[in-house]
């Protein structure tokens, strides 16, 4: 019965599914920081010698070359929500701000 409520879940508040949203963009781009510093590895180099503003730079041109990272990262943050993680007690929470 637990399962079948956590498969039935509502689908995402504005407010979640905009968090949703940057959390798949921050996974999948973490995962091409990854994969660029695989490829300087390959070549003999060492990232940590490397500005991490041009690590970074080509991580943003890797990522629109390989869109499996993009929809890998929409399944993980899926299974999130189904988990409740973006719920109002969830482990990622909306924080709205207020004007004091």
């Amino acid at each position: 019965m637990v399962e079948a409520t956590r498969i039935l879940q509502q689908s995402p508040t504005p407010a979640q599914a905009q968090a949703m949203s940057a959390a798949v963009m921050t996974l999948a781009r973490q995962r091409a920081i990854k994969a660029v510093k695989r490829q300087i590895r390959d070549r003999g180099q060492k990232s940590q010698y490397m500005a991490q503003g041009e690590i970074v730079a080509a991580a943003n041109e890797y990522l629109p070359n390989h869109p499996e990272l993009i929809a890998e990262a929409k399944e993980i943050v899926l299974r999130w929500h189904v988990e409740g993680m973006f719920g109002p007690r969830g482990g990622i929470r909306n924080r709205v701000r207020r004007a004091d």
